[in-house]
This record gives structure tokens, sequence and C-alpha cells, in this order.
């Protein structure tokens, strides 16, 4: 099952007393429409000469839909037991560990701090279908200081894969709080592929995945519950590389929501036109000239407010769109045209009911504060 939009669809047939067919009305709260129904009669007055329309009982009014969720496939543990590492870490102090061909490292039960060191844990070489699980890392820094403060001071990543040597490599069933980016993959090609599967991330201060090298990847069963931008894809300082148009990004069963966060200038705190005073959010895509295309499917997406960017950031980069919904809190249309595909909402509770959905689905307590993919 998918991650779908939620939707209500009412049917309503209407018999007055006078055997006249007419429409019913909403009521004043907008809920159930009052009927203007006969309800001991099923037959309709027709016009003279035609034969009289038998009618079946009234139409079943349909509750709005409960979102169809999908649970990814974990593939790190289900490996040979001398393939299957316990990492050697100390919260605290950034760790750099190698993976070889198949391996995975199981960080069940461990818990890294963020934001000092501001890269908790970077993978320094990474061979084909190396993978990290249960994973969590959580940032100690407050949420009042500002993005821009913490972009100059304390940007880093709660993962980073610097240098992925095989042809794919993994991060799956992981918890992120309060990082500026969750995760960040590089490798020595750009044909090297890179997945994310199962992750919750929450108050995530800059981009959910920060993909400077522009490498192709796939996104999928996340549930972003805050951050100032979902997925940064052109080039970076840290890159050494070039965007390849051909890589094509997947993006499937996402539940994604952007959230207004401190911001100002770097000591300041001054106002923006995005969320309000000394408040500001992203975009959910910073996309390159030669980024490459998109592949979205069966996912939800909540922007609150206008970009600090203006209202050309928030684009949706070229590619196919399927069964996704974008749900716009901000004052008047969505500032950026929609591609096909992408159905625009403007009910929040529409992400309030996915989000229990998601958490209760995966194991997860009704807070979201523990989650059973990252313990034992």
């Amino acid at each position: 099952m998918n991650l779908s939009k939620i939707f209500l669809s009412v049917s309503i047939v209407a018999l007055s007393l006078s055997g006249t067919l007419g429409c019913g009305q909403l009521n004043s709260s907008g809920g159930t429409p009052e009927l203007p129904l006969d309800e001991a009669s099923t037959t309709a007055t027709a016009p003279p000469g035609d034969p009289p329309q038998e009618l079946g009982p009234p139409a079943e009014i349909i509750p709005p839909a409960e979102p169809a969720l999908h649970v990814s496939k974990s593939v790190c543990l289900n490996r040979s037991p001398e393939k299957i590492k316990i990492p050697e870490v100390h919260s605290g102090v950034g760790a750099m560990l190698d993976l070889g061909v198949g391996e995975s490292f199981d960080f069940r039960g461990i818990s890294l701090v963020a934001n000092d060191p501001v890269y908790p844990l970077v993978i320094r070489s990474a061979a084909t279908e190396a993978c990290v699980t249960g994973l969590k890392v959580t940032g100690k820094q407050p949420t009042s200081v500002t993005w821009v403060n913490m972009k100059h001071h304390y940007d880093g990543d709660g993962i980073l894969f610097k240098v992925a040597v095989g042809s794919s490599f993994i991060l799956e069933n992981s918890f992120f709080e309060n990082t500026m980016d969750s995760f960040s993959p590089r490798a020595n090609s750009n044909s090297s592929q890179w997945t994310v599967r199962r992750i919750y991330s929450r108050g995530n201060r800059d981009d959910f995945v920060e993909n400077d090298q522009c490498l192709p990847g796939i996104i999928d069963d996340v549930f972003v519950d805050g951050t100032y931008m979902f997925l940064s894809q052109r080039p970076g300082a840290g890159a050494n590389g070039t965007c390849a148009a051909t890589n094509t990004t997947i993006i499937k069963n996402a539940l994604v929501r952007l959230e207004c966060q401190s911001y100002g200038d770097m000591d300041s705190g001054q106002p923006t036109k995005s969320c309000g005073p000394g408040t500001g959010v992203g975009q959910l895509f910073k996309w390159g000239r030669k980024a490459g295309p998109v592949q979205v499917s069966d996912s939800i997406f909540l922007v609150p407010s206008m970009s600090v960017n203006g209202a050309r950031s928030m684009g949706f980069p070229p590619g196919t769109y399927s069964n996704v919904t974008l749900i716009w809190l901000g004052n008047g249309p969505y500032p950026a045209p929609l591609p096909n595909g992408v159905k625009l909402r403007t009910d929040y509770s529409i992400f309030e009911n996915a989000k229990a959905a998601w958490l209760k689905l995966h194991g997860c307590s009704d807070s979201g504060d523990s989650c059973s993919f990252t313990e034992n």
C-alpha cells in the first residue's frame, strides 16, 4: 500500500416531498448535507409520458479515507552474521568508520550527539551495498539559535557518506532530531546510487538530504516532521564534482512538513517576508540547473508559508509526479506552478492523520520520542 491523498467524496440523491428531484445543501458547519428527502418514498415523480423511476436508498456519504501507508523492506540486517558489525563509537565525539562490500553497521541502541561535533558520524569509505541501520542522532543547540547562526557555526550532517567507492550505499531505520542536514551522500563516481528508507527526522535545521554531488538516489518511506528544506540537489563547495543531468532521484511514500524556524541575520534576528517576525522557512527543493529529473509518487508535502528565497524558489523540479498532495497553509494561492500529478489542499488535518498513522505503523510512540527500529 502507498501513502495516498486523503479525500472526501460526497454523493447526494435528494427527493422532495412533492416528488421533484432537488439538491442537498451543506449545513452551516460544513458537515453532513441536509437532504430534502422523503425517506418513506423511493419513487420520483416522472415527467408525463415517462414510466416512474425507481431509486435506491440515499447514497452513502463516504468519510475521509485513511492514508494507505507503505513500510519499506529492511535489508541491512538480512545478511550473514559476519557482515553485520556493531560500531565502536562514543557519543559527543565524531566517529569516522569504513564499510566493506555488503557490510552493515548496526547502531540500534546507540545514540549520538550532533552540532558539536558538527559531523557525529562520517563513513569515510563505503563499498557496494554498504549499509547503516538503527542510527539515532540528536542535536543539542537550542531552537532559539537562528538558521543563519546555525549555518555559519554548526553546518554539518547527522551522517555523511564521505567517499562511497561502490555502486550503491544505504541508510535505513534511523532517527534524526535537531540536526542541520540529516543525510549527505558523496562518492568518487557520479553514478553511485544512495538510498534512504524508513527514516524519521524532526526539527531538522536545514536540508533533510543534502545531495551536493547530485548523485542518483532513492527516498522511500520517510517522515520528515519539520525541516527548513527537504532536498538540496546542486553542486556544493565540498562536493568536488558537478551534477550529471542524467541522474534521477526517486521519491516515494514520503510525508514531509516544512517548518518555520528562527531565522534572522547573523545576530539581529530581523524579520523576514516569510513566516513572520524573526522566523523563516526554505522550500521543498533547492535545485541546480543540471541536477537531473525526479520521479515523485504517493507522497504528502506541507508548506507553511512563503520561502525566504521568494516565490520562484518554490517550484517543483522537472520530472514525473503521481498521487502527490501539497498542503499549502500560506496566504493566497500557492506561489509557484504545480506540475501534473500534484493536487493542492489547504487542510492541516490531512497531515495530522497521516502523521498518526505513520508513527503507529512504524512502531513509534504517539509522541514520536521512541521508535522500535532504532532500539534493540
